[in-house]
């Protein structure tokens, strides 16, 4: 992470000279400073190198001196105990916490941070954080469309979405456990045909072996 990172910074250098090259602007004398943020949100822990150094090696300590030197900041959201996120009233927190949160725990969550966002934020930050909700529940296989905060009621709306949900998921259990009975009630009943058809066999004097490896059954089955 910390190669990639360091060759986007760069990246970004080369496509703002380019852009000022373009424009027949000066160039600066020297580059703006890019604070490299890593936010990580998985369950495991973060164990990448932060240090770029790490990767690299360096059997001659003559040369260190030469070496790239990059390092990131390292956010990673479990650290912070969710009580504790939810004593912080910020939007930082809040935002956290939705990505930590299950379905069923979001509505107060973000109704709360819509809330900070209406009151601190512009209207395409708003937008921007609505697309981002919208694809983290996705994931979560729920619909819900938060990109325009300032023209819609976002409570009723969480509500109804998560009862749908609720719903949806509530006949999809239904659905998949008639399938499994019936499925189970197929292989019972081809299993008892086979018996069947394998005491037949034997009354009329075949191998019980031979029958077997007919039926495709272990001999210790009928």
């Amino acid at each position: 992470m910390s190669l990639r990172l360091m060759t986007y910074i760069g990246l970004f250098y080369e496509h703002l000279l380019k852009e000022k090259k373009k424009k027949k602007k000066p160039l600066p004398d020297k580059l703006p400073p890019v604070f490299p943020i890593l936010l990580y949100n998985g369950k495991r822990k973060w164990s990448a190198p932060l240090h770029i150094s790490e990767l690299i090696d360096i059997s001659w300590p003559s040369i260190r001196k030469y070496i790239p030197q990059f390092t990131y900041y390292k956010i990673e959201e479990n650290d912070f105990p969710r009580e504790a996120l939810k004593d912080i009233e910020n939007l930082v927190a809040r935002l956290f916490l939705i990505e930590l949160s299950e379905i069923n725990e979001l509505v107060d969550i973000i109704d709360d941070t819509v809330k900070i966002l209406k009151k601190e934020v512009n209207k395409e930050l708003q937008r921007d954080f609505g697309l981002w909700v919208r694809g983290i529940l996705g994931k979560k296989h729920v619909e819900l469309d938060l990109s325009k905060l300032d023209e819609m009621e976002v409570r009723p709306m969480l509500l109804e979405t998560l009862d749908k949900f609720e719903k949806d998921i509530f006949k999809k259990g239904k659905k998949e456990g008639r399938e499994e009975g019936k499925k189970e009630g197929r292989e019972e009943g081809i299993k008892k045909g086979k018996i069947e058809s394998a005491r037949k066999m034997l009354l009329a004097g075949m191998d019980r072996k031979e029958i077997a490896g007919i039926l495709e059954m272990n001999e210790q089955e009928f």
